[in-house]
């Protein structure tokens, strides 16, 4: 078990959690750096398929979200056209 000073830690509802420490940040240069494509790791955000350089977009599942997702305004829009659901006019 790592050893940890008891002011790192923060009794949260009877469970222990580490303390944020402040960035020890010097200088005037406090410049947020990004990662670059070139710098991020080969594996990092990628899929098997995407890796051997398939288009994930080949695959049933982004579809299958897409029109599972649309469905419920799909409905509502034919329930709105055929007037089953009234609009209230203020």
């Amino acid at each position: 078990m790592a050893k940890v000073a008891l002011s790192s830690l923060l009794a949260v509802g009877g469970a222990a959690a580490f303390a944020v420490q402040p960035s020890k940040k010097t200088g005037s240069g406090n410049k947020k750096k990004f990662i670059t494509r070139e710098e991020e790791p080969e594996q990092y955000w990628q899929a098997a398929g995407e890796r051997k350089g398939e288009n994930p977009m080949k695959t049933p599942l982004p579809y299958i979200i897409i029109f599972g997702m649309s469905t419920p305004f799909v409905i509502l829009a034919i329930a709105f056209a055929n007037g089953w659901i009234k609009v209230p006019v203020r």
